[in-house]
């Protein structure tokens, strides 16, 4: 995940009629068309413009800038309305940010670098602060290494000595005479940085740049033309280093070439190794191990067949000296890519419309799978076609921080003022209902009155990270408001987008909505799952906050947060996630109308929270709450976040998604009940929850930090509170999320604060950051060095999170690509049989709906159960429904309306004797994962087989014992931050066995899906204990390979749990240094439904 941003510069200062803009601009002001003044204002930014002001010294042009700027800051203390104060803030940014203060810059920086101020030379200034301002745009999309690259043609030869020619250097030049007998010369700037703050890559470029006065040795005079492209990197293959830093820079036929690219080429592996065995592998550095390197090979043979012979999705940038007048574009799959012709008829690309607005507001979109040149040719015809173009009302000031020192900060601060804007959208106070308006927010009557008409079976809410974590607070609001009557022929669910498409996707789903949850609309994961749902009968709905974002072009309806232009910039979501659980609320809202006629007063809280400056008074007592109670934090290795069944209970996720971003923590969250069942010390608590007394037993040495409205805990010296006022729901929700996002970013500081006070002589200092593991390593160092290391290590950010980029466009694609396995994975036939391999066949016995319930401890095994209950309808041809069922509610309403409920607990009280037709496992032996497939499934030799395969995979475990034994206390003691990773049916032993290890080692060990990783905590740099076992779906180990990769280029290691004959793993992380602590264990395969059964055996008689 990437972004690229390039300008094709031709140095020609279009005609600007000036004094008729004047007039058009007089004429405007004076009949208020204030949206006329910011059109006419926006076309100011073009070369005639500054060539007049910094090279003319032209004082008319200043001084009716100004006059304009003043009669807007007066117009501003007028009553107006929100949209008319929004443009006037844009006409007076546009003024004095991107045009009066811009040609400061320009020619402080010409006279800084001794360069002639010339048109030429401000005309090449302008657009290198344009690019390097869109760089800093797009590091939300990843920040590991930054470039720019320069190609300049000239009349003659550049003065400038050839000091570098490679790929690894912080700066190359590369020069070449071509066959028009111009002169071309590339000068590319590279710097690689695993962890630094926002905007730092760009400032070292620019130190490189200056450093260097490489541009006060060009005569400008001579130039013609320049391409000018700039690249992020996050890293998905490959270190983080100068030689996986793009451009790849390859020399070839005594021509040199550049590459860039967004997304991935999944298949570059293998495409490497059939060009080495014909001899057509020509990456000339051999350091390089991204998958770039693939592509010289396939230029020199292919070129034109890129496409079909590159697996992914990507977009790739390439030009080459020889011919230096342009570059060519090679755009596969989703990634987005827009450009836009700006008032000069200069061209510009971006990977967001983000990077280019600072240039144009109208914009084009690239199509998807498609390849072309640019150069003039092009730009004329897109010009002559008059092709239509797309409008955004985005401005940069939209992309500043403002006073703020961080945009985290800024964009907490946002919340009142983008709920503001988005419930003013949808919600009409004075007639006390929702609004149907753009079109956007009514869904289909076709999907109304299947609603009304009981033909929907499922609604679920989808999207990654925190986008998920909203998706659990709307289910569950919409959950516990629907009548119970209804909500038992509906299940209404939250599922992660990744689970989705790899394992809840039903061959007809017309019986289904979707409602994806999403910030730029450009998240792989989530796209993926919401195309597959679709095509299969789903009716889709996104609620986002990006206009035009890719989900928005696979979805039937968008209702969009805002006006479109709250972007977020750090990488941890605040608003953004505020704003979903709000307007989740209200789509909700709407369900529940078309369903009953209940009223859950939702609009008079929404009032309460957009009135009285409701959210920045709660902000500013928050933070002076915070600020007291944050403890020593190098005290406490161990982090747990704790829930209950609180009504804002699901916001337990989002701080541990809060805290692992900011803080770079592997966080476990657990039931209060679980965490009373541990010895674990030293340990941070977290808790968030509405009980007045929650049962948690405390411990002297842990420290907790309750976020509660209530007042019922211990006074004890280490239990602090972060109070709450608020007693509704939505209220409290949103006081809930402020205060979980402000503490994150304190405790984060407390962090950073120890990298600017760095004692090599502190052990509790070194032991937080480093790992057992490295400490021999990190001894070796001198003082400097470790002091270098140190200050790295506490560094956190916070707006550019280590190793994380925000929008994640490369995930699980469940594509099958042809990566090294063997089909003929391993188990051995047997004739066994035993009478102990009968099986009960309760599914057969089941009514076609069933209603799942637990009594909490056995969560994970009633999820099983709907694993098996998927299983039984897939292989016997005979679906039935399964909803979850809360025991609270039940007792609630006449017991008739539930019945074939299938009870988890261990009671047996009066109240289940009174309950007719259910079925009971209260008996723990029954709960084993084994025991339950054999009470469902149908004593038949399809069941038999699977038992077969289950018996041998034991045996052969045990035959090879010395093999398969793991000293998994060894890996526990050499990292900080562990994790249990899983996906589907082995998400749930992920889960189970974090716990159980976190209560052996009295360590916390974290657990969460594969593909959710990267979005949450890959800052961490955990041991993951990668359950890849027995999955054998479509794409589904190709993604988990593609998924580790990316986890070993930010520096995570690995112990993968795969199966005999899949040998993909075995050259994984080759390339990687100090990467010997990863492990491969290969076990004896079994049917995907056993998974949980065979991972039992193996945990119980193999880990010493």
């Amino acid at each position: 995940m990437c972004g690229i941003n390039s300008s094709l510069i031709n140095f020609n200062t279009r005609k600007f009629q000036l004094k008729r803009k004047i007039n058009e601009i007089e004429y405007f002001l004076k009949n208020k068309k204030y949206n006329k003044i910011l059109k006419t204002i926006l076309e100011f930014r073009n070369n005639y413009i500054f060539i007049q002001i910094i090279v003319k010294k032209n004082k008319e042009i200043i001084s009716f800038l100004k006059n304009i700027l003043n009669k807007t800051e007066r117009l501003k203390k007028k009553n107006l309305s929100f949209q008319k104060m929004d443009i006037l803030n844009d006409i007076g940014w546009a003024i004095n940010k991107e045009i009066l203060i811009k040609s400061i810059e320009i020619e402080n920086n010409l006279k800084k670098q001794n360069i002639n101020i010339s048109e030429k030379s401000v005309i090449f200034f302008r657009y290198l602060f344009y690019e390097i301002e869109s760089l800093n745009y797009l590091e939300s999309r990843g920040r590991d290494s930054a470039s720019i690259s320069f190609t300049f043609v000239s009349l003659s030869r550049l003065k400038i000595i050839n000091t570098t020619n490679n790929n690894w250097s912080n700066i190359s030049i590369l020069c070449s005479k071509n066959k028009k007998n111009f002169f071309s010369t590339n000068i590319t700037v590279k710097y690689a940085n695993r962890i630094g703050y926002a905007g730092e890559n760009t400032k070292k470029l620019l130190d490189i740049i200056y450093q260097s006065e490489i541009f006060s040795k060009i005569n400008f005079y001579t130039i013609i033309s320049c391409s000018i492209i700039a690249h992020t990197r996050w890293a998905s293959v490959g270190p983080v280093n100068l030689n996986n830093a793009h451009p790849l820079i390859n020399k070839h036929n005594n021509n040199f070439e550049f590459f860039y690219m967004n997304g991935d080429i999944i298949n570059y592996s293998n495409l490497k190794q059939k060009q080495i065995y014909n001899k057509n592998f020509i990456t000339t550095d051999k350091m390089c191990s991204n998958d770039l390197q693939c592509l010289p090979g396939i230029f020199k043979t292919s070129k034109k067949k890129l496409l079909k012979i590159a697996d992914g999705s990507f977009v790739i940038f390439y030009n080459n000296l020889n011919f230096p007048y342009d570059f060519n574009i090679f755009k596969k799959g989703t990634q987005g890519l827009y450009y836009s012709i700006d008032y000069d008829h200069n061209i510009n690309f971006a990977s967001d419309v983000y990077g280019l607005i600072n240039k144009s507001n109208k914009f084009f979109i690239i199509k998807n799978n498609c390849a072309f040149s640019v150069n003039q040719k092009f730009i004329k015809k897109t010009i002559s076609t008059k092709k239509k173009f797309n409008i955004s009302n985005l401005s940069t000031r939209d992309l500043n921080k403002g006073s703020f020192s961080t945009y985290f900060l800024k964009e907490i601060n946002d919340t009142e003022l983008f709920l503001k804007r988005t419930i003013l959208k949808y919600i009409d106070f004075k007639k006390k209902k929702n609004k149907k308006i753009y079109g956007s927010f009514s869904i289909s009557k076709r999907i109304v009155d299947k609603l009304k008409n009981k033909k929907i079976k499922n609604i679920i809410f989808t999207g990654m990270g925190s986008c998920y974590t909203a998706a659990v607070g709307i289910s569950k609001y919409l959950l516990t408001n629907l009548p119970l009557p209804v909500r038992n022929k509906i299940k209404v669910q939250a599922t992660l987008a990744s689970e989705g498409s790899g394992f809840y996707l039903a061959k007809n789903m017309s019986d289904t909505i979707i409602i994806v949850l999403a910030q730029s609309g450009t998240t792989i994961d989530t796209n993926v799952y919401v195309k597959l749902a679709r095509k299969r009968g789903a009716y889709t709905m996104a609620i986002v906050n990006k206009k035009d974002g890719d989900v928005t072009y696979i979805v039937q309806k968008s209702m969009y947060l805002g006006n479109g232009r709250d972007i977020e910039l750090s990488v941890p979501s605040t608003k953004t996630y505020t704003c979903h659980l709000i307007l989740g609320f209200i789509f909700a809202e709407q369900l529940i109308s078309f369903l009953s006629k209940k009223d859950t007063k939702l609009i008079h809280n929404l009032k309460n929270v957009i009135e009285k400056d409701f959210i920045i008074k709660n902000i500013n007592r928050l933070k002076l709450q915070i600020k007291k109670i944050i403890p020593n934090i190098l005290k406490y290795h161990n982090w747990i976040v704790l829930h209950d069944d609180s009504i804002n209970s699901f916001s337990a996720l989002e701080l541990r998604i809060k805290l692992s971003e900011c803080c770079y923590r592997a966080i476990p969250y657990y039931t209060i009940n679980q965490y009373n069942d541990m010895k674990i010390n030293n340990c941070l608590v977290f808790y968030i929850g509405f009980k007045k007394y929650p049962k948690i037993k405390y411990k002297k040495r842990n420290y907790y930090i309750f976020i509660s409205n209530e007042s019922g805990f211990s006074k004890d010296k280490n239990i602090k509170i972060v109070k709450l006022l608020s007693k509704n729901f939505v209220p409290l929700i949103v006081e809930t999320s402020l205060a979980l996002q402000l503490l994150a970013y304190e405790i984060a500081c407390k962090i950073d604060f120890y990298s600017k006070f760095i004692n090599i002589g502190n052990k509790k200092l070194i032991s937080f950051v480093i790992n057992k593991h490295e400490m021999n390593i990190f001894n070796k160092h001198s003082s400097k060095y470790k002091s270098k290391i140190l200050t790295d290590k506490f560094k956190r950010p916070i707006d550019t999170i280590k190793h994380q980029a925000k929008t994640v466009t490369v995930g699980a694609i469940r594509e099958n690509i042809n990566l090294r396995i063997d089909n003929k994975i391993y188990y051995r036939e047997t004739n066994r049989t035993n009478k102990s391999d009968n099986f009960l066949s309760l599914y057969d016995k089941l009514k076609s709906q069933i209603n799942l319930i637990s009594d909490g401890v056995n969560e994970l095994e009633k999820y099983f159960i709907s694993n098996i209950l998927e299983l039984c309808g897939s292989i016997y041809s005979k679906q039935k429904f399964y909803n979850f069922i809360d025991l609270n509610q039940i007792k609630l309403v006449n017991k008739k309306i539930f019945s074939n409920l299938i009870f988890l607990d261990k009671s047996n009280n009066e109240f289940h004797n009174n309950l007719n037709n259910n079925i009971y496992f209260n008996d723990p032996k029954k709960l084993n994962y084994h025991q339950l497939i054999k009470t469902f499934l149908r004593n038949d030799n399809c069941s038999k087989n699977f038992e077969i395969k289950f018996f041998n995979s034991k045996k052969y475990l045990l035959e090879n014992r010395n093999k398969y034994q793991l000293n998994l206390k060894k890996y526990v003691k050499e990292f900080n931050n562990i994790k249990f990773l899983g996906s589907g049916i082995n998400y749930l032993i992920a889960k189970k066995y974090a716990h159980y290890f976190t209560k052996k080692y009295d360590r916390s060990i974290a657990f969460d899906i594969i593909e959710n990783h990267k979005h949450i905590d890959i800052s961490s740099e955990s041991l993951l204990i990668v359950l890849g076992s027995n999955i054998y779906r479509s794409g589904f180990q190709n993604d988990i390979y593609f998924e580790i990769e990316k986890f070993l280029a930010h520096d995570n290691k690995t112990l993968i749990f795969t199966n005999i004959g899949n040998n993909i793993f075995d050259h994984i992380g080759e390339g990687f240094n100090n990467n010997k602590l990863s492990k491969i264990i290969k076990m004896p395969l079994v049917e995907e439904i056993y998974s949980p059964s065979l991972f039992d055996f193996y945990f119980s008689n193999f880990v010493t």
